[in-house]
């Protein structure tokens, strides 16, 4: 299986939202994020919803499991990270962990 998180830099956090981020990986590059989000949606049976580029972020619109997440990539430092929208968000990014390494 692709490898969808790196233990180095994996972290939970919280945004100033109140909503729960998880940093999932810091090794794939701006080209790469597209085919990254793709498989990782994948693995979900999820859905993308909205797709917004910037130069240096991109922030995609995702549903997992019936909850609205966002996808993002940002440039500097790089990351990929998965950011939670509501209450039963948090709850997939809590255990976002533990369903990737099983």
């Amino acid at each position: 299986m692709k490898r969808f998180i790196d233990d180095k830099v994996y972290a939970l956090g919280r945004m100033k939202s109140g909503g729960l981020y998880a940093e999932l990986i810091s090794d794939v590059g701006w080209e790469g994020f597209p085919n990254y989000a793709e498989e990782f949606i994948k693995l979900f049976s999820g859905s993308i919803i909205s797709r917004n580029d910037a130069v240096d972020t991109r922030v995609w619109g995702v549903i997992i499991k019936g909850q609205s997440l966002r996808l993002v990539y940002e440039d500097f430092p790089v990351m990929i990270s998965l950011e939670s929208q509501s209450e039963g968000g948090d709850r997939f990014v809590e255990e976002l962990r533990e369903v990737l390494i099983s």
